[in-house]
C-alpha cells in the first residue's frame, strides 16, 4: 500500500482535457496564470494553485478621453465687451421706462389713481415686472435678441456657439428679472465674474457675443 501525502497538481487518472491541464499543473509556463486557489476544479483532481493575472489597463480621466488639456475655455466665442452690452441695457431700459410712461398716461387719464397702501404697490410692482417680461420675452423669443442688443450689434448665442434654444431663451427672459430685482447686481456681475457673465447668462446657459470679434 502507498501512504504517501497526494502531491498537489498530481495525475490520478487520464485526462479529457491534456491542453488545459498543461497549464493548470504548470506542465507549461502562461503569463495569465500566477497564484489563484482553485479547488475542485476537476473532480477527483486536489487542489492547483494558480492565479488569473489581470490585464492593465490604461485609464483616462480627461473625460473625452482626446487628453486635451481640461483647462480649456468651454465657450466658443469670448463674452462681449461691458461697453456695448452697457449701451444695450440703457436703450433697452428706455424703451422699458417708455412703455411705463405711456401705461401711466393712459392710467390717469381714465381717472385711476394710486394710493400708497401695500396692496397698490405690489400690484403696481407686479405690473412693473409683467410689462418687462413681456419686453424681454417677446423679443427674445421672436427676435432673439433685445432691441438694444440689436442697435448696437449683439447677439446672443449658447456657450457652444450654437443659437439659443427656446428654453434658454425663456430662462433668459425671466433672468432679466432676477437680475434686476437684486438692485441691478445681476447685471454688475459681469464686472467680477471670472468668464464676464451676469445672473441671467448663468441662469440661461448663454451669453452676449460681438459677431466678427476673435477669441481672445
Amino acid at each position: 500500500m502507498n501512504f504517501e501525502p497526494e502531491l498537489a497538481g498530481s495525475r490520478q487518472e487520464p485526462s479529457a482535457y491534456p491542453e488545459l491541464d498543461a497549464v493548470l499543473y504548470r506542465q507549461e509556463p502562461s503569463p495569465l496564470i500566477d497564484s489563484l486557489e482553485l479547488k475542485d476544479a476537476y473532480p477527483g483532481r486536489g487542489v492547483v494553485a494558480t492565479s488569473v493575472a489581470s490585464p492593465e489597463v490604461p485609464l483616462d480621466f480627461t473625460g473625452n478621453g482626446s487628453g486635451a488639456d481640461s483647462g480649456a475655455s468651454p465657450f466658443a466665442a469670448e463674452a462681449a465687451r461691458l461697453g456695448p452690452r452697457a449701451a444695450a441695457g440703457v436703450i433697452d431700459l428706455t424703451v422699458i421706462l417708455a412703455a411705463v410712461a405711456l401705461f401711466a398716461s393712459i392710467f390717469y387719464s381714465a381717472g385711476g389713481r394710486i394710493h400708497p397702501r401695500p396692496a397698490n404697490l405690489a400690484v403696481v410692482t407686479a405690473t412693473l415686472a409683467l410689462l418687462a417680461l413681456t419686453y424681454f420675452g417677446l423679443f427674445n423669443t421672436l427676435a432673439f435678441r433685445t432691441l438694444g442688443e440689436a442697435l448696437t450689434g449683439l447677439d446672443v448665442r449658447s456657450l457652444d456657439g450654437s443659437p439659443p434654444t427656446l428654453p434658454q431663451r425663456c430662462w433668459r427672459s425671466f433672468g432679466y428679472l432676477v437680475s434686476a430685482a437684486a438692485l441691478m447686481l445681476g447685471f454688475v456681475w459681469a464686472a467680477v465674474d471670472s468668464d464676464g457673465l451676469t445672473w441671467h447668462d448663468r441662469m440661461s446657459g448663454t451669453h452676449l457675443v460681438e459677431p466678427g470679434r476673435s477669441k481672445g
